[in-house]
């Protein structure tokens, strides 16, 4: 037996109803999010509940845990509450195309304005030139006032990468020289050992006129370890910091 099809006048209700619902959900949607706080009325809220538990004494990682965020993202709300300051950031770190003149945003980690747009470096699809690489090194040279090393230029698809550069110059020494400046020598030694940290340590606060913090050390630099290498040797950042101190 076959099925007879609905006559027209009860498929027609039927789009009606479908219709109806929809927009019904669509309108509760944009209901839903006119209720819901913006984005700067949440941070400052987050902000203001981030002081409360620091002002109890919790560590951060508590607070984190209570406020369901990471450790860095209460770090951050605690150091700008209303978000003027990455605000301003993101305007120092905004940067001009070369071929096509549009605006470029900052790469991470180290912060440089991009070489080129993202229409752009869609169109060379993701082939990178000696002469990006070229740039890309002159234009983190003009930013951080140093000679780049290859730490600095982590993989990333938004620039060449230190392995990009290599391959384009047989090494990141000789890409620095093509850039027209001379490479640094790496001024850590191979292998640190709990004493060479302390002693990194204590020579840091001497040049800050303060111990370093944690994010201080996030990435190696001229005469210290990451703080990955110090929690990996001394379990904690602050366990190191302590020593040093103690051994003063």
């Amino acid at each position: 037996m076959t099925r007879r099809p609905y006559p027209s006048c009860r498929r027609s209700a039927l789009g009606v109803r479908r219709a109806r619902r929809a927009a019904a959900y669509r309108l509760l949607a944009v209901a839903r999010r006119r209720a819901q706080p913006s984005l700067g009325r949440r941070r400052h809220e987050t902000a203001t509940r981030i002081a409360s538990l620091r002002a109890e004494r919790l560590p951060w990682g508590d607070v984190a845990e209570r406020l369901a965020i990471a450790v860095s993202t209460a770090r951050e709300y605690h150091r700008d509450p209303d978000g003027q300051r990455a605000r301003e950031r993101r305007l120092r770190q905004r940067g001009s195309c070369p071929v096509c003149g549009g605006q470029t945003h900052a790469s991470a980690p180290a912060g440089a304005p991009l070489i080129h747009c993202a229409a752009c470096r869609r169109s060379a699809g993701g082939r990178w030139s000696a002469d990006d690489v070229v740039a890309s090194l002159r234009a983190f040279h003009g930013r951080h006032g140093r000679v780049p090393r290859a730490s600095d230029f982590a993989s990333s698809r938004a620039r060449p990468s230190a392995a990009v550069a290599a391959a384009r110059f047989g090494g990141f020494r000789a890409a620095v020289k093509a850039a027209g400046m001379e490479p640094v020598a790496s001024g850590r030694p191979a292998a640190w050992s709990s004493e060479s940290i302390v002693t990194a340590l204590r020579a840091d606060a001497a040049a800050r006129g303060h111990w370093p913090r944690e994010r201080d050390w996030r990435r190696a630099g001229e005469g210290h370890p990451s703080s990955t290498t110090v929690r990996r040797l001394f379990g904690a950042f602050r366990t190191a910091v302590a020593a040093a101190q103690d051994e003063r």
